[in-house]
């Protein structure tokens, strides 16, 4: 498969554009899935580019960047960390020696 990726038909394009679209790989596609990097599509039409993952990396995936998952994280890291200045003793030295210059 070249840099580009391989070129997908149109009627795959249209199967792969429904919700929960599944597709069947042809043997050339098995073969570039099973390779180190995952194989990129290109569409013909946009010159969009594709990369055909795994569905258990695709759902790792879409875990680690679920908004709601980083942003409970944030107020929870932002919690602790006030929490953790309230009862730091030397903060207010270094507040002062250091300032804004951070």
């Amino acid at each position: 498969m070249g840099a580009q990726g391989r070129r997908l038909s149109e009627a795959r394009l249209m199967m792969m554009q429904k919700e929960d679209a599944r597709i069947e790989l042809t043997e050339q596609e098995r073969q570039a899935v099973k390779g180190a990097a995952p194989p990129r599509l290109v569409d013909p039409e946009t010159n969009e580019t594709y990369v055909i993952l795994r569905a258990a990396v695709y759902d790792r995936l879409r875990s680690i960047l679920d908004d709601e998952t980083v942003y409970t994280t944030a107020e929870m890291l932002d919690q602790v960390l006030a929490e953790d200045d309230v009862n730091d003793p030397y903060l207010a030295d270094l507040q002062t020696q250091y300032g804004d210059k951070a």
